[in-house]
């Protein structure tokens, strides 16, 4: 058990400043109520419980922690490995109703259920899904409604007779944990972005039978260009799917119902693509960024996760960024935080807060080289790297 030091502040904002068109206001968040003086590599999840406790995942060191940020003390949940309370590679955190939470582990092929006071208790496993007449392991979880259903998005190629290709459009699926079904929501644009490598073999009797190798295929994910314009979406805890459009900015809203409404188109500024931006995006390619590979044959599955490949340039660049940067994150009120686009020369990481018709309402600055990962109750998770490239998991009070 280790003890983290804790730095407490007031939290700060700025006057309410006024948003081009649409007189949101502007609220910074310059100093935060708590912060853990240990870092971390990849914080890719949090979720807090009752009391203000957290759970924390770092998917580069490979741990999960249960965080009190009164004490100051991190307990480990859990240890790496494949047995009853382990865990190979924890990606990501997420609330199950009861108080419960789920950490998805790929490797394992399975999530690890934690209990309320922070234990590991069980695992749980789904389906895969199938596209195009394959069969394909499970995708990271895009978030979780209050009914503990589970949302994700389908694989970005697909099995033809002449080998994998890649999709223009990829589904947004919903697992139901109680029934174990797979429904499609809906389906969102993808560039192509996927590159195939055969060799070997194709079946037949010259196939697996020739010395148990068969056809050796080998996808690369990447290649494309970073800057394309290229939809996102995110889900609500009642259940909604909010899809960000980026073509003119705006939000389709698609009710756990089936009903759909479109939100008003959000006035952006088209910044340039610069020499600077692709220095910075040269810069960063692999940081931040867990890649998983899934190896299937004769002798069996493997999953391993190897080390970033070498920066492989686009073939083209765009002339000018999107309106948004990844994808959005849902606030337990509903809203949906959408991290704007900015120039590489400003420091400032600005999120748009949309309501439940896709209206502005407010806009967040946070201090440079910050983003958000997660919310609880009245509070903002924000995670803030440091010259060394460390993070640290920092909360505001909001």
């Amino acid at each position: 058990m280790s003890r983290a030091s804790i730095t407490l502040a007031a939290v700060a904002c700025a006057c309410p400043a006024l948003l081009p068109a649409q007189g949101a206001p502007t609220r910074t968040l310059s100093k935060p109520e708590a912060e853990f003086s240990e870092p971390f590599t990849v914080v890719s999840g949090v979720r807090e419980l009752r009391g203000g406790r957290v759970i924390a995942v770092d998917s580069r060191d490979k741990t999960v922690q249960l965080l009190d940020f009164a004490s100051g003390e991190a307990r480990p949940i859990g240890r790496e490995g494949s047995g009853p309370g382990e865990y190979s590679q924890p990606l990501g955190v997420y609330p199950l109703p009861g108080d419960s939470s789920l950490v998805y582990d790929p490797l394992n092929q399975r999530f690890l259920v934690i209990t309320p006071d922070g234990k590991p208790a069980s695992v749980m496993t789904m389906a895969g899904g199938g596209q195009g007449g394959a069969r394909v392991s499970m995708q990271v979880p895009r978030g979780m409604d209050r009914q503990g259903r589970i949302y994700y998005q389908g694989s970005g190629f697909q099995m033809t007779p002449e080998g994998p290709k890649s999709s223009d459009s990829v589904a947004v699926l919903r697992y139901d944990r109680g029934t174990k079904k797979t429904d499609t929501i809906t389906y969102i644009a993808m560039p192509g972005n996927l590159s195939v490598t055969t060799s070997g073999s194709r079946g037949g009797s010259g196939g697996a039978g020739a010395g148990g190798r068969g056809m050796q295929v080998m996808m690369r994910m990447g290649g494309g260009d970073p800057f394309a314009p290229q939809d996102a979406w995110t889900v609500t805890p009642d259940g909604r799917i909010a899809v960000l459009r980026a073509s003119d900015y705006h939000v389709d809203w698609i009710g756990a119902n089936g009903a759909r409404s479109r939100g008003p188109a959000i006035p952006f500024a088209k910044i340039r693509v610069t020499e600077a931006d692709k220095k910075a995006w040269r810069d960063n390619f692999g940081k931040n960024t867990t890649m998983i590979m899934r190896q299937e044959g004769p002798g069996g599955t493997r999953t391993t996760t190897p080390t970033a490949p070498p920066v492989q340039e686009p073939e083209k660049w765009s002339d000018v960024k999107p309106p948004f940067a990844g994808a959005p994150i849902a606030a337990p009120d509903g809203s949906i935080w959408v991290a704007r686009s900015r120039a590489a020369s400003d420091p400032t990481p600005t999120y748009d807060v949309l309501d439940a018709t896709g209206k502005v309402t407010a806009r967040v600055a946070l201090p440079a080289k910050s983003r958000v990962v997660g919310f609880g109750n009245g509070t903002v998770y924000v995670v803030r790297t440091d010259e060394d490239d460390l993070q640290y998991l920092q909360r505001f009070r909001m």
